[in-house]
């Protein structure tokens, strides 16, 4: 999931949602064309190109209805209170994003379906979750919650928009 993309960044600066952070968007620009993080440029050599069809079908998502999650850990230092993973959900329409820190991958489950009530306390219907991690969405309690909130559990093709990751 990494960190947003530079013009998403100027856009946020220029939107003023980063209002304690005192960057400009030249700043910006510039201290990513000039050191690129190599998961980025990994990451870009080897995603595949989307067809314009499918960049039509993801603008027509509503709000909340796939979301992509992921537990990353363990991360150093660990946070004040000793947690060393979090899972990180984002709304594909919105990229509306929620974290949660914790000391094991256990409570994943949980923050997964604090989430999904999120969206359907305002409304939203969640229809589909993605994950990368093809274990996220193999494991027991995982699987559990998406069979029983009637999620699609096909882990490649989640949606026909989404083909491989």
């Amino acid at each position: 999931m990494g960190h947003p993309s530079p013009e998403a960044m100027c856009t946020a600066i220029t939107s003023g949602a980063w209002q304690i952070i005192k960057l400009t968007t030249d700043q910006v620009r510039r201290a990513m064309s000039q050191n690129p993080c190599l998961p980025c440029i990994l990451a870009k050599k080897n995603k595949p190109k989307i067809q314009h069809s499918e960049q039509i079908e993801l603008t027509n998502l509503q709000v909340g209805e796939l979301i992509s999650g992921d537990i990353i850990g363990k991360i150093q230092p660990p946070t004040r209170d000793g947690d060393i993973y979090f899972y990180l959900f984002v709304d594909k329409k919105t990229g509306y994003m929620k974290a949660y820190t914790a000391k094991t991958k256990d409570g994943f489950v949980t923050a997964l379906e604090d989430v999904i009530n999120h969206f359907q306390k305002y409304g939203h219907k969640v229809k589909s979750f993605r994950s990368d991690s093809e274990q996220i969405m193999k494991w027991g309690p995982v699987k559990q919650l998406l069979e029983i909130r009637g999620f699609n559990l096909n882990i490649h093709s989640l949606m026909p928009i989404i083909k491989t990751w």
